[in-house]
């Protein structure tokens, strides 16, 4: 054999020695199929991968141990061995148990107990306070308040360090910082009088260098020194530890260091709790008492928040007095201090008012305007907040908000349509120059005292012609509509069927898509303006003309967003009054969709219950002759059918002038979709969950529920509900643990969708696999059971045992015995790591061999 056809190494490009062979440990061939061992090892470590780049096959390693190995592991290093094993398990097991309680029970529990313990204002809770820490009465709701009491601590800490940054960068009001901007100009003016002129002689030249800037040389920078002495840090951070990672402040890092971090936060804990929860309300309670108003605050029964909000405001009106006063006594650092922190609480109080108390009082007023639609009055809001003022507040500010929340993104809609300028006093949330936190910095209180007042008129109003006023045209036109019908129990409405889980686990989610809505509800508004423009003669006042856009786009390429650049047309006459006009059109035409809102839905629904649930309906064992359907279900299945319907019309009229075969394609294709979500959902939302929720209830609650000598009455709409939590809690533990096969096919699947989804492939490789292992568990302990039972003369308390106790058995048994098989294979593990841990001299690669690989 010549030189040229010797076997070479393909990472050194030399041939094999007795000391260094040759091996050929993957598929590939030629000049790159052999390799050294220690040339493949670096290569290996350098890449980080255990398989050939070029035909993906995976390196084999054999283990060479030392002669002496004794054919079988000694009892003494198999014991030892499993014994480090056990005592790292073990501290790993108390380092982490200690973190988990110091973080989830000592400091919370520590922070409620000395928030009691403060507000309790007696001596003898401050004496009994060590023995009160270490009392075991009601440690789970003190753990619990603890958590929201850390909580807030931490949301205000965090708000604090963000609003001083936002301060001290360059959002400081003038009015804190204007005295020593006057002393500074005063001190500057005296010491050297000709600044003036020498200023005005550098700003000509300036003026006159820029006229010449292409002869003029370019100016040199002047030299700023390295660390100026307004930012010197006494601290040498690079001589500081290691940068704290969250790992090493939990204390997952296997350190103890967690333990003085726990301090820190139960110390800094209760100084919060001292300065912004103590003083003010102690403050605020003052004050209520001397002006005779304790009583009337406590019956709201929300006296602690209202009295220490009172003494914030106190607080705030002190520190702006204290800015004032100091201003005649030219105190400049404790008037620029007091200024700060008035301009912090300013900004922390408005935000708890147009955060909380703005959606608490729309909610309360939708609610009192919506009286009618649910045959209620004052009376009972009054009763239901009494007897649960926290859940009745909590319920009036979430549908407060969400109202806000929809009139905002409905106002930013219409600035979208409309021309620039007409909704001046709308910001739009993507401006740049739009920041809330630097408004309420810089406005004055006053004027924002103005714009709360008239944000409470607008809403208030628009309230009234949305909720009040189609009540009112709904019960003209329609006398036997309204009120809505309710259900004495909203959780079974009819018989035992879970509808409300279904509509919000199914219908809501897809009707509540707003890019669909949102397109077509701004060419409905779009076309109203046109309209509604053209015949109070102010379209140009609304909507901007196209041919006029287009002429200043070419004119003016880079014009800017405002109504100067596009002109109005010719001022019409009693201009006042087609404005008032125009807002009464705005207003019926609210009231209108909503009153198209309120009955529509609710009518469908009606009428869909009747043929479903009626005498001759399908399903008249689900219809509850002693109770109402609730209109929450009549609404869902309502709307959900005319948003089927209104997304049928839209196709339909999309696709019409591109010709029936178009149509017919389009056709086909839905039909096919329609196929493939129906055969899907029918396992995933059907058969999946119901095996779930039956199997939960065989294996854990009848066990735990039914007597021994009784049979347990099996409700399939119940498991059905309950196997749909547990299938998404599964799925989500699928998601969140180690990469597997279901996780590959459902995420394969969701890549797909359903248009290029292969129906017969994903029901063979992951749905029937799921049914077929759920049907298993359920039908074997039956089999067992009932065969036990018909081959053997048994009494019939062990026939109900074999019956219904026997699943619980079963699966737990099978379950016992996956876990040892587990603990051998990592008992087996351990041997070996221990034998390679005492006997391992090396490893030899091996070479491949298709049998081997195959």
């Amino acid at each position: 054999m010549t030189d040229e056809e010797e076997d070479i190494c393909r990472v050194c490009r030399t041939t094999g020695s007795n000391d260094r062979p040759l091996f050929h440990p993957c598929i590939c061939t030629g000049s790159i199929k052999h390799v050294h061992q220690d040339c493949l090892t670096q290569w290996l470590q350098h890449s980080r991968k255990e398989y050939c780049e070029l035909c993906k096959h995976k390196y084999s390693f054999k283990p060479i141990y030392s002669p002496d190995m004794p054919s079988r592991l000694p009892i003494r290093d198999l014991f030892m061995g499993l014994a480090r094993s056990i005592w790292s398990a073990l501290k790993c097991w108390i380092h982490y148990t200690l973190v988990a309680v110091a973080w989830l029970g000592i400091v919370p529990l520590t922070a409620c107990r000395i928030f009691k313990c403060i507000f309790s204002s007696s001596l003898k809770s401050l004496i009994s306070f060590p023995m009160d820490m270490v009392s075991p009465k009601n440690v789970g709701g003190d753990v619990l308040n603890g958590f929201v009491i850390v909580g807030c601590s931490l949301m205000a800490f965090i708000g604090l360090v963000w609003l001083r940054m936002q301060i001290l960068n360059g959002d400081m009001p003038e009015w804190i910082h204007q005295r020593e901007i006057l002393q500074d100009v005063n001190e500057d003016v005296i010491d050297d009088p000709g600044d003036d002129n020498q200023e005005d002689q550098e700003l000509g030249d300036n003026v006159d260098d820029n006229n010449n800037e292409e002869n003029a040389e370019p100016a040199q920078e002047p030299d700023v020194p390295e660390e100026p002495l307004g930012n010197w840090n006494g601290i040498n951070w690079e001589r500081a530890g290691d940068e704290p990672t969250w790992e090493r402040i939990l204390g997952l890092d296997g350190s103890l260091l967690f333990l003085e971090h726990v301090f820190w936060v139960v110390a800094l804990n209760t100084l919060f709790i001292l300065l912004f929860a103590f003083c003010p309300f102690h403050l605020g309670q003052f004050f209520l008492i001397l002006s005779h108003m304790q009583h009337h605050v406590a019956s709201t029964k929300m006296e602690g928040i209202l009295t220490t909000c009172c003494g914030y405001f106190l607080i705030a009106a002190g520190f702006l007095v204290g800015h004032t006063g100091l201003k005649y006594l030219k105190l400049i650092s404790a008037q620029r201090v007091c200024g700060l922190c008035y301009i912090v609480l300013k900004v922390c109080l408005l935000l708890v008012v147009e955060l909380g108390i703005l959606p608490l009082l729309s909610g309360f007023w939708l609610d009192v305007c919506s009286l009618k639609m649910f045959n209620s009055t004052l009376q009972d809001r009054k009763e239901s907040y009494l007897t649960a003022p926290g859940s009745s507040l909590f319920f009036h500010w979430l549908s407060g908000f969400i109202f806000t929340f929809y009139v905002a993104f409905f106002l930013m809609m219409l600035k979208e349509i409309l021309r620039p300028g007409t909704l001046w006093f709308v910001r739009r949330l993507n401006d740049p120059n739009f920041n809330p936190i630097r408004t309420m910095i810089h406005v004055s209180s006053f004027r924002h005292f103005q714009r709360l007042l008239a944000t409470i008129i607008i809403f208030g109003t628009i309230i009234i012609v949305v909720a009040w006023l189609p009540v009112k045209f709904l019960q003209l036109v329609l006398p036997g509509f309204l009120p809505y019908r309710k259900g004495n129990q909203f959780a079974s409405p009819i018989g035992d069927f879970p509808l409300q889980f279904m509509a919000s686990q199914l219908i809501l989610p897809i009707i509540l898509e707003q890019g669909f809505w949102k397109l077509h509800l701004q060419n409905a508004m779009r076309e109203w303006c046109d309209i509604v423009g053209n015949l109070l003669g102010i379209r140009s006042y609304l909507l901007i003309d196209d041919q006029l856009e287009e002429a200043l786009h070419r004119h003016n390429p880079h014009h800017d967003e405002n109504e100067n650049v596009r002109p109005y047309t010719n001022k019409p006459k009693y201009f006042g009054l087609r404005v008032v006009i125009l807002l009464l059109l705005v207003s019926g035409t609210m009231m209108l969709m909503a009153a198209v809102v309120l009955c529509i839905p609710v009518a469908f629904g009606r009428i869909y219950f009747q043929l479903l649930c009626g005498p001759d309906g399908p399903l008249p064992m689900l219809a509850n002759k002693h109770q109402p359907v609730h209109e929450f279900y009549t609404f869902a299945l309502g709307i959900w059918a005319c948003w089927s319907s209104v997304r049928l019309v839209v196709l339909l009229t999309k696709y019409a002038p591109f010709g029936r075969t178009m149509i017919t394609n389009i056709v086909k294709q839905c039909l096919v979709v329609v196929f493939k979500s129906l055969v899907v959902g029918v396992f995933a939302i059907g058969i999946v969950p119901l095996q779930f929720g039956l199997l939960f209830d065989l294996v854990i609650v009848i066990p735990l529920r039914v007597p021994l000598h009784q049979t347990p009455v099996i409700y399939l709409w119940q498991d059905w509900a309950l196997g749909m939590l547990l299938q998404k809690l599964f799925l989500v533990c699928v998601f969140l643990g180690p990469n597997n096969w279901l996780r590959e096919n459902i995420e394969n699947a969701f890549d797909q969708g359903f248009v290029r989804l292969n129906l017969k492939k994903f029901l063979q490789d992951t749905l029937l696999k799921v049914v077929k292992f759920l049907l298993v568990c359920m039908t074997v302990p039956y089999v067992v059971g009932h065969g036990i039972t018909f081959l053997m003369a048994t009494s019939l308390t062990t026939a109900y045992f074999l019956h219904w106790r026997l699943y619980p058995c079963i699966i737990f048994g099978t379950s016992f015995f996956a876990f040892c098989w587990f603990e051998m294979k990592q008992f087996r593990r351990l041997c070996d790591h221990i034998k390679n841990e005492r006997y391992l001299i090396g490893k030899r690669l091996v070479d491949y061999e298709p049998a081997r690989a195959n």
